[in-house]
């Protein structure tokens, strides 16, 4: 019978086991988890319930420990590939790597928990690898020594959730999604104060792209809508430092452009087009009481009588 795919969960709600499943067991290939629902316990081939076959079993802190065949529960492997402490030296002597390797033909494959190290000897990164590159948890730090990011690596590159932090180490920067080594998903920008957001909501390639909120430095709300490769783009909401209602209409490339409305003390005092940042075409202009003053035509901001 063809294994269907399943999901099993803890009491709490997290998850346990995905993967096959046959007559009510796990079955063929598929990931059991440890009890946070997030680590890999074993991820490889089951029959009956058990791991059995070709699988790889990892410690709670994502340390790979066994990488071989399986066999009714148990490990089972004659070849199976043994990991240990190695630590390589370059040419002057200088620590380059320390960690757990994997010896395959003459070369030592950086696999397991380590630390790699800059040219001059400052460390450069500490944590997981696989297959001689960072992945898993980890971080990476400044030639001068300094934290410069913590959180999940793939393949060598920041990708998941993690935290990004000024070249002092200490002061944080951004937290949040990371994708091919840049800021991309959700997540918060701080300014140098590590305190106050500069801006949070979507992000793309490094970017805010989607729709997020921009934040004064005096930490009140400066805008918020949509965004597209870091600019304003589209529908809208641009404040005064105070907090109060500026402009809310559409923008483009970070500017007002289109049909919009501007505010003063939360009343209406234009309504109509914009154009680079400038009232352009048809508007209305109302006094601080909302009476109206003018009905026309504007040319980059300047009334056509």
């Amino acid at each position: 019978m063809q294994p269907t795919s399943h999901k099993e969960y803890y009491e709490d709600g997290k998850l346990w086991y995905e993967g096959g499943f046959v007559d009510g067991k796990r079955q063929g290939r598929g990931t059991e988890y440890y009890e946070d629902g997030a680590t890999v316990r074993y991820k490889g081939e089951f029959a009956e319930g058990k791991w059995h076959g070709r699988g790889k079993e990892f410690d709670r802190e994502g340390s790979l420990l066994f990488a071989g065949d399986f066999l009714n529960g148990e490990r089972h492997s004659r070849k199976k590939r043994i990991y240990f402490y190695k630590e390589i030296y370059d040419k002057n002597g200088i620590l380059r790597y320390a960690g757990r390797v994997r010896k395959k033909q003459k070369k030592y494959i950086f696999h397991g928990e380590g630390k790699m190290y800059y040219p001059d000897g400052t460390l450069g990164y500490e944590g997981n690898f696989e297959g001689g590159k960072p992945h898993g948890r980890g971080k990476r730090y400044f030639k001068n020594g300094a934290l410069w990011y913590e959180g999940d690596f793939a393949d060598g590159k920041r990708q998941g959730r993690g935290k990004e932090y000024y070249e002092d180490g200490a002061t944080l920067r951004y937290e949040g999604d990371f994708a091919d080594g840049r800021p991309h998903g959700r997540g918060k920008e701080y300014y140098e104060d590590g305190a106050t957001l500069r801006y949070e909501g979507d992000f793309a390639d490094g970017r805010p792209h989607g729709r997020g909120k921009e934040y004064y430095e005096n930490g009140a709300l400066r805008y918020a809508g949509d965004f597209a490769n870091g600019k304003r783009q589209g529908r809208g909401k641009r404040y005064y430092q105070d907090g109060s209602l500026w402009y809310e209409g559409d923008f483009a490339d970070g500017k007002r452009q289109g049909h919009g409305k501007e505010y003063y003390k939360g009343l209406v005092i234009y309504e109509g087009g914009f154009e680079q940042d400038k009232k352009h075409g048809s508007g209305k202009v109302y006094d601080e009481y909302g009476a109206l003053l003018y009905d026309g035509k504007f040319v980059e901001g300047r009334r056509v009588d």
